[in-house]
């Protein structure tokens, strides 16, 4: 059963019940929100963590532990990478960025995932070949002046087959750009940190130099039938624009 919180503001808030909590009016955490056994379905209100609070929690499948649809802000007061446990739309996987400022003074970002194409993901500069087609992150500066350095992850389902060469993205506002940054990890998971402290905000993506990394595409619709001893498909992407090949596989019982 959903919980539905009214409080404006908690201290500490433990999640432990796997329906999740939905909110109906704004939360401000003060002290530690832990996400140990469900997600926040923010249901268009905002969480806001201040400079006191702090969200905690593993990562998890069934629930992923993590907070959704909606972007949370949260003040920091730190030099070291704080992780913003965003997740997808359903709130069925957790998807996490992760913000470091430069210096230890007050300042407040806002993050959400977006499990959407950008509108403008087909325009790339110099350096960067593709950004994925599927999702991106908005990551916004609402308050304070710091610098920081901004992380994301891949996974198993983001088709990488050469993680050597994945970049870092961000969206200038009239083109996606690559950002001097280095991966970590394997094929399969890791993580990719710019090298500096970023001054401009807003989308970011998980991109590539090269035609490799597939990356994991929209995928709108699929479906086949068998017609006279020949199979025939039918599937739609969000994106096809960005789509130079398309390689299907199967295998037999």
């Amino acid at each position: 059963r959903t919980t539905t919180n009214a409080l404006p503001r908690s201290k500490n808030i433990t999640i432990t019940n796997t329906a999740g909590m939905t909110l109906s009016s704004d939360l401000q955490i003060e002290g530690t929100l832990n996400l140990n056994g469900g997600s926040i379905n923010t249901n268009g209100f905002t969480v806001s963590v201040t400079s006191t609070g702090s969200v905690g929690g593993s990562k998890g499948t069934t629930p992923c532990n993590c907070i959704y649809p909606d972007a949370y802000t949260q003040e920091l007061t730190t030099t070291s990478a704080v992780e913003f446990r965003t997740g997808n739309s359903g709130g069925t996987e957790r998807k996490s960025i992760w913000v470091q400022p430069e210096n230890a003074n007050s300042v407040t970002f806002s993050a959400d995932f977006i499990d959407n194409v950008h509108g403008d993901a087909s325009n790339c500069g110099t350096g960067l070949d593709h950004i994925s087609s599927a999702s991106y992150y908005d990551v916004s500066r609402t308050g304070g002046t710091e610098n920081a350095k901004v992380k994301i992850g891949w996974y198993t389902n983001d088709q990488v087959d050469d993680y050597n060469s994945l970049l870092l993205a961000h969206y200038d506002g009239s083109q996606w750009q690559k950002v001097v940054s280095t991966p970590s990890g394997s094929n399969t998971e890791g993580t990719i940190i710019s090298d500096g402290f970023q001054s401009s905000f807003s989308p970011f993506a998980l991109g590539s130099s090269n035609s490799g990394n597939a990356l994991p595409i929209d995928l709108l619709s699929f479906g086949g039938e068998c017609e006279n001893g020949r199979v025939q498909l039918e599937f739609v992407v969000a994106c096809w624009r960005l789509l130079l090949l398309i390689r299907l596989q199967y295998a037999t019982p």
